[in-house]
């Protein structure tokens, strides 16, 4: 295998867990600097106030999902870029060369890549800032449950990809603050 980054096309999915807009301008401002043709929508849960959704829609498209973190990325990943999707937390700062970094290591669209933070390697455990999911991955493996912690939910999603060939791999320096 060689290590070489490819050309990926990568939308970007914004997780609004605070409904905090200044974090997604921040998010959003950083993402217009570094990846400035690429796409990128958010999603708020479905508390979230209609003037905060009318203020967060000049910024990029706005998705509702539920009060969860599995439905807020269930909603992107549904919702987000017809090929791969990142998903990040509002108030991410992304400096350019993150999805190059994580680019290198997709050889299908049935890999699951992620960075690994704080030697937490397992996907179940790694921070959801960067973590890249297929569309098609998405639509073989479904959507992630919404009952339990999201650490149950992830290591179920987990077990349901990996039945149907999909492979975790986790990325050591794409850093995203």
């Amino acid at each position: 295998m060689r290590f070489i980054p490819k050309d990926l096309d990568v939308g970007f999915v914004v997780l609004c867990t605070d409904n905090n807009i200044g974090l997604l301008k921040n998010t959003v401002r950083s993402l217009n600097i570094y990846y400035p043709k690429k796409s990128c929508i958010a999603v708020v849960a479905r508390t979230t106030a209609t003037e905060d959704i009318d203020e967060m829609k000049e910024l990029c498209p706005i998705y509702r999902g539920k009060g969860t973190v599995t439905s807020l990325i269930n909603t992107g990943l549904r919702n987000g870029n017809k090929e791969w999707n990142l998903l990040t937390v509002a108030g991410a700062w992304f400096k350019g060369c993150e999805v190059k970094k994580m680019s290198v290591f997709v050889e299908n669209e049935y890999d699951i890549v992620y960075p690994c933070v704080d030697k937490m390697r397992n996907f179940y455990e790694a921070t959801i800032n960067g973590l890249m999911i297929h569309r098609k991955a998405f639509k073989k493996v479904g959507p992630f449950c919404d009952e339990n912690p999201l650490e149950i939910c992830r290591l179920m999603w987990m077990l349901d990809a990996i039945e149907a060939g999909c492979k975790f791999k986790a990325v050591l320096g794409p850093n995203i603050c």
